[in-house]
């Protein structure tokens, strides 16, 4: 086939695909649209836990049989299974990775079965799902294959890809509202703006001649100031200003944390070097509690700050104990939301007993899980290990943040599972959780979960190219508390707010603020007054009502009867 011919049969080519293309947008919706469905199937049935079991039981069951599905998960710890060309086309999930130990634990490790009520019901619908899923695993496959088949077709030797490509521009070019995009790959296409906008791969445009030139003006202007700075602050001598930060004890153990950076070569008592401005000093001595834990000072250009910290050391037999494991990642300890050292530096760390909550930060990684909570009695030692894995900066993340304008809001919260609003609207979402693939704009965030006080209400966070990742966090304080009414020395019913709770006593949980207590008749008694409690959390709400002996009696020589007289007997 000489190359005229071969230019014409790619015309005709071209032509043809187009056209096919065209008519297949509205069938790759509906297949879209089905993924969808199946995707809210999944949610509809997500508050179930046997359904919920059943489905991820199946999925792998199925999904295992075929080498084309990739078993993957993301950084929250969900897993989904994705063909190849689903997973080319996913940015959030990666393939998991195990190890040669790992796979043989898994392959004799037994899961406890599920327990399934032995219904007709229960058969039919598993046998249902079963089919559905079969289908729906069996439609992504042939998709992937047909993506390979034709991928295998359209391969063509060097000189006939060039001939393809110069052919491909030729027809476009004359075709209204066609740019050519092109990915990190360096490959070309030729989309519209609507097909750029739903799609991850191709993310920048082929730049015209005018756009080469001022890339490689940039290139050139970038070269001379880098140049320029190079000269000014090393072969002029000039070099960045700073202060210094005297630190003094009696003891060289501990760490000094600059903005909750380790300070690497500090000495107490010794001059450290510090860049001139604000920064945040921490001292943290294993076995001692520093007193302030945090300082703020403001460095000037060759001046020597004078810290002092009290140390109180801590008396073991009353603490619990936290070790902190994250690989090789030396990440950042938060305890309570307060700064409590790097774990290279804390091997084991003394707590309150009590409830905390322990999360991890490092740059450029995520911790899963973001927090734990934790209860720790008297001379408990827990031991809470995390996974950090790195943030992806990768061709996807770029095209969200650069073309699509996408970010991440992270919702925080002390008491888990609260719900999470967006600019007043009630999303499925419940803490903790990251909402993905937000528009740049400003979002007003707000949690509530029944039973308990929010604070802040609301906070407003703004997305942006500078802020593509915000962590909002939540304080949920309880709006009830514990409260135990009794009656003495006689059991008398208990009225609250004009409701009767009890007799003798009363124990649950009642709103804070003010409630009216009141008291039933007790024969040959008299019951206290009614009277208001305060109801805080400050203080033990445990209150005794008295009620006084009363004996109406009259005295004649004959007998003793009843009488409208009153007489008290007192005790003793």
């Amino acid at each position: 086939m000489n190359e005229k011919e071969l230019r014409k049969r790619i015309r005709e080519e071209l032509k043809q695909n187009h056209e096919e293309h065209k008519k297949k947008l509205k069938s790759e919706q509906l297949s879209k649209s089905n993924d969808s469905s199946w995707n809210l199937y999944h949610s509809e049935h997500h508050q179930d836990f046997q359904k919920e079991a059943v489905i991820r039981t199946i999925e792998e069951e199925i999904c295992s049989q075929y080498p084309e599905m990739v078993e993957c998960e993301n950084h929250l710890g969900e897993v989904r299974w994705l063909t190849p060309l689903e997973l080319n086309e996913e940015f959030e999930f990666y393939p998991i990775e195990l190890s040669f130990f790992q796979k043989i634990v898994n392959k004799f490790s037994r899961t406890s079965p599920i327990d399934i009520p032995d219904t007709d019901e229960w058969k039919e619908y598993i046998r249902k799902l079963r089919a559905d899923m079969e289908d729906n695993v069996q439609k992504r496959i042939n998709r992937f294959k047909e993506m390979q088949a034709k991928a295998q077709k359209n391969r063509h030797s060097d000189i006939e890809a060039k001939i393809y490509e110069e052919e491909v521009d030729k027809f476009y070019k004359t075709k209204k509202g066609y740019k050519k995009y092109k990915n990190h790959l360096g490959e070309f296409r030729w989309m519209t703006k609507e097909e750029a906008e739903n799609q991850d791969e191709f993310y920048e445009e082929d730049p015209s001649l005018l756009q080469t030139w001022l890339v490689r003006l940039s290139i050139a202007a970038g070269f001379l100031i880098t140049f320029s700075l190079i000269w000014t602050f090393f072969i002029a001598g000039k070099s960045e200003p700073k202060g210094y930060l005297l630190i003094k004890g009696g003891s060289d153990k501990g760490s000094l944390y600059v903005d909750k950076n380790l300070a690497a070569g500090f000495k107490l008592n010794t001059p450290y070097p510090i860049t001139v401005g604000e920064h945040s000093i921490s001292f943290i001595r294993n076995g001692y509690v520093t007193v302030p834990s945090q300082q703020q000072i403001f460095v000037e250009q060759d001046d020597t700050i004078s810290v002092h910290f009290d140390f109180l050391e801590q008396i073991t037999a009353t603490m619990g104990f936290i070790k902190v494991r994250s690989g090789s990642v030396d990440s950042r300890i938060y305890i309570d939301n307060d700064f409590s050292g790097n774990i290279s530096g804390r091997d084991i760390i003394a707590v309150k007993p009590g409830q905390h909550s322990i999360r991890l930060d490092a740059d450029g990684y995520i911790a899963h899980p973001i927090e734990q909570q934790v209860e720790i009695g008297v001379q408990d030692t827990i031991e809470l290990v995390f996974s950090m894995h790195p943030k992806k900066s990768n061709r996807a993340e770029e095209y969200d943040h650069a073309d699509a304008k996408l970010g991440l809001i992270e919702v925080r919260s002390n008491v888990k599972n609260a719900d999470i609003y967006i600019n007043g609207e009630k999303t499925d979402f419940r803490t903790d959780y990251v909402l993905q693939k937000m528009e740049y704009g400003q979002y007003a965030i707000a949690v509530k979960k029944q039973g308990y006080q929010t604070y802040p209400e609301e906070k407003v966070v703004k997305v942006n190219r500078e802020n593509t990742w915000s962590i909002v966090n939540f304080t949920l304080s309880s709006t009830t508390t514990m409260v135990t009414l009794r009656t003495y020395p006689v059991k008398g019913e208990i009225f609250i707010n004009g409701k009767p709770v009890g007799t003798g006593e009363f124990s649950g949980s009642l709103p804070l603020g003010e409630h009216e207590i009141s008291f039933g008749d007790v024969p040959f008694y008299d019951k206290p007054a009614t009277q208001n409690i305060t109801i805080t959390h400050e203080r033990e709400n445990a209150y005794t009502f008295n009620y006084i002996t009363s004996l109406n009696i009259v005295f004649n020589h004959n007998k003793i009867v009843s009488s409208g007289l009153s007489g008290r007997i007192l005790q003793g």
